[in-house]
């Protein structure tokens, strides 16, 4: 790793700006840099005017044969970071001519930052300006300020290379588009360091049709609550590995009261419905997405002590039924190795216990999946082949629907009409806790002018029986 300051600009039809972009780096005061310009998917357009510039020995250009997307462009550009600092410049975006020079000395005066930012303006269709405080403490302490924060500023501000994570990808790639992962990276370069904030507007963050978080909020509800379940359980995982043991059921409640809770100055991509039910359901699909155990549920009963922020009754409440619900699943598992089958149908308790991400709440009849995606939590024991069978019946007014069922490597695929008897049968073992339902078609009734029922739904369970096989 050498002296200087590794400028990685993921390209993506920018041809139209991407000339301003580069004309702002090469007016930066500090020269001591390599720009590399990665071209996301042979974008041909932008490839021709990125190698105008490449006569300067500073400046690189590697094209990306096959599509990366955004994130898979950027983790690619930090693992083949080659100088002492780090800074992610977006291709439509600039800069004051001091803005390197000034943030390198920032982390020149401070070994232990891992991020100096200034404060960003934006400009185009907006003009406004942003900004979020220095982060500094402990790892613990400064991971739980940026999670209660959850701000982009420090992502366009300067990185230490040293912290920038080695054994994985930066930012995680998921189906929804990394949609908020950026802050999963951003906590854990908390974890590695201070953020150091300067009291200047320095960065000129461009906002237009393309942006890319635009797309994110054009998702429907379901995938935006799934993009958000999918921070928040990156965001804990590298909290637990900065906390001793007793906290974990402290940090696993601040950080779900934080996802789930609306209080004067959180930002939320993804806000759940405001009422106990709401919250209830988020924070059953939160710990389902986090595999939250029992040592961070905390033992039956309790309530996590020591809170530096006060945590909603609601989201105590709610985590308190998950530590039930994982007892219950336990009793299952026990009563499944004795007997060899268990069958519960909706006047068990344990059929709630069950329920994953993707599913309403319990009615008289059945529990509607909402969304395009559910998962059930199967209480089979470690190592032991098993059957899963699903009954009930689909929303299908438009036709015949498609299910998709699997655990694991086992998948299939049904069509299935309205109004007929639905059988769903899939194979895994113990080793893969989650049965997975994937709902292509599921649609809302209130779009169907129906009713008022917002709902995505398309599969209702009236049943569900595990075997041993």
């Amino acid at each position: 790793m050498t002296d200087g300051v590794f400028i990685a600009m993921p390209v993506y039809r920018g041809a139209e700006v991407i000339d301003e972009t580069i004309r702002s780096i090469l007016d930066q005061e500090y020269d001591d840099f390599h720009l590399v310009m990665s071209v996301d998917g042979a974008d041909d357009p932008s490839v021709e005017v990125c190698r105008k510039y490449t006569s300067d020995p500073r400046i690189g250009v590697v094209v990306q044969e096959e599509r990366l997307g955004w994130p898979g462009n950027f983790n690619w550009l930090v693992d083949n970071c080659d100088r002492e600092f780090f800074c992610y410049w977006q291709q439509d975006d600039l800069a004051t001519t001091g803005y390197l020079g000034n943030l390198r000395r920032e982390l020149l005066a401070r070994p232990d930052a891992a991020i100096a930012h200034s404060d960003v303006q934006w400009f185009g269709a907006s003009f406004d300006r942003t900004s979020t405080p220095s982060i500094e403490g402990d790892p613990l302490s400064r991971v739980m300020q940026h999670i209660e924060a959850i701000r982009y500023e420090p992502l366009r501000g300067l990185m230490r290379s040293s912290m920038l994570p080695q054994d994985g990808p930066a930012i995680p790639v998921t189906e929804d588009e990394s949609c908020q992962e950026e802050f999963v990276f951003l906590t854990h370069m908390a974890a590695q360091g201070a953020f150091v904030r300067t009291g200047t507007a320095m960065y000129f963050k461009r906002l237009h049709a393309s942006n890319v978080f635009k797309r994110w909020f054009g998702f429907p509800d379901w995938r935006r609550r799934r993009g958000w379940l999918s921070m928040g359980s990156g965001m804990y995982h590298i909290a637990r590995r900065f906390s001793p043991t007793e906290a974990w059921p402290t940090v696993l409640a601040q950080i779900a009261d934080r996802l789930a809770v609306s209080r004067v100055g959180r930002g939320h991509f993804y806000l759940p419905p405001q009422h106990r039910e709401g919250v209830a359901r988020f924070v059953r699909d939160f710990v389902d997405y986090s595999g939250a155990g029992y040592e961070e549920l905390g033992p039956s009963g309790s309530r996590p002590g020591s809170l530096e922020r006060p945590v909603n009754e609601d989201v105590l409440g709610a985590l308190q039924q998950e530590r039930i619900n994982l007892e219950l699943r336990a009793e299952l598992e026990d009563r499944l190795d004795r007997q060899g089958a268990v069958i519960l149908s909706l006047d068990d308790e344990a059929l709630s216990a069950i329920l994953g991400f993707g599913w309403s709440d319990v009615e008289p009849w059945g529990v509607w999946t909402d969304g395009g995606e559910a998962r059930l939590r199967i209480p089979a024991p470690a190592g032991r082949a098993w059957r899963a069978t699903l009954a009930g019946r689909v929303y299908a007014p438009n036709g015949p629907v498609q299910i998709g069922v699997g655990s694991g490597r086992h998948q299939m695929t049904h069509s299935w009409h309205e109004g007929e008897s639905v059988r769903l049968v899939v194979e895994g073992s113990g080793s893969e806790g989650h049965l997975l339902l994937d709902l292509p078609d599921a649609s809302a009734p209130l779009s169907n002018g129906v009713s008022d029922d917002s709902r995505m739904l398309c599969f209702a369970v009236t049943e569900v029986r595990v075997d041993l096989t």
